[in-house]
């Protein structure tokens, strides 16, 4: 079979034209798709078996192929996007080579997945004393890695924020950590939940989190794209009606219509999962009082 180049000729020249052919490319290998549960849960997966790696390749090149779609419709010409269009060819190519070895992959040299200690700690430096990253790290590489701190400190505070919490803590002095809160939360009874809201994804997108951040490994960004997904349905401020009550809030994606009795819920909930806890209270509460 002769040997195709679009994931060169898109590397080098990162036109609209390229960047579609491309994703015709890894859509027509991938096979059948995977519905976005099934995909999503693959994609946040933090171990696989040797068996499975096939079903692995298809899922990253299918997730790579629908972040580069976002990519042309956000304008391919931005130079963020097209340097975001070059790390995912960077990244994805591996996955190519196990599906399709025709398409030349040989022009480039894979990136490290990690950096050394003293480089996290210059960007940390450098995002106190000069609010941003120097020009010469100033790329997706090290942006991606930064967003999933911003990811973890969202959902740990909208979980606290349904909760009206600010921390939680054992009988033992211990922390609560968020994948409990989390159960507490999605059990609760006098919230409701937007539709979207999907409880077993934000828990796969929560593991994917910790894993990825005790190990400061840069996850690629097709998944960081798929778990912005997720939580947005939770996180996204939103539009909520009843027959009594409609309107637009930050926390439009919850809604109450007692917030005293929630609390009490809330607070009896914990109770009983975690005996003996020591709540303190936070000043708001994230959920929307229906009028």
């Amino acid at each position: 079979m002769e040997q195709t180049q679009f994931l060169r000729n898109t590397y080098y020249e990162p036109t609209t034209k390229n960047a579609e052919e491309l994703v015709n490319f890894l859509t027509s290998i991938v096979g059948k798709p995977l519905k976005v549960d099934h995909l999503r849960h693959y994609l946040l997966k933090t171990s696989w078996t040797t068996k499975d790696l096939t079903l692995k390749a298809r899922s990253h090149l299918q997730g790579g192929s629908q972040y580069i779609e976002h990519l042309l419709t956000d304008g391919i010409d931005k130079h963020k996007n097209i340097t975001c269009l070059k790390t995912t060819i960077a990244d994805i190519t591996t996955y190519v080579d196990q599906l399709n070895v025709n398409d030349d992959t040989s022009f480039l040299l894979i990136s490290t997945n990690t950096l050394p200690s003293t480089i996290h700690f210059k960007h940390a430096t450098s995002l106190f004393y000069k609010k941003g990253l120097s020009t010469e790290t100033n790329d997706s590489y090290q942006f991606d890695l930064l967003v999933l701190y911003a990811l973890r400190l969202s959902l740990e505070k909208r979980i606290h924020g349904i909760l009206k919490t600010d921390f939680i803590k054992s009988a033992n002095n211990k922390p609560i950590g968020l994948s409990r809160l989390i159960e507490i939360a999605k059990n609760l009874d006098n919230i409701n939940y937007s539709e979207g809201i999907k409880w077993n994804q934000i828990k796969w997108v929560n593991d994917w989190l910790n894993h990825h951040i005790h190990r400061t490994i840069r996850p690629y960004p097709w998944i960081i794209y798929q778990a912005i997904k997720v939580m947005e349905e939770l996180l996204e401020p939103k539009r909520y009606e009843t027959e009594t009550s409609k309107g637009f809030s930050f926390y439009g994606s919850t809604t109450t219509s007692d917030l005293e009795t929630l609390k009490n819920e809330i607070e009896s909930k914990i109770m009983r999962e975690i005996p003996n806890a020591k709540i303190k209270w936070a000043h708001t509460h994230e959920v929307q009082k229906l009028k």
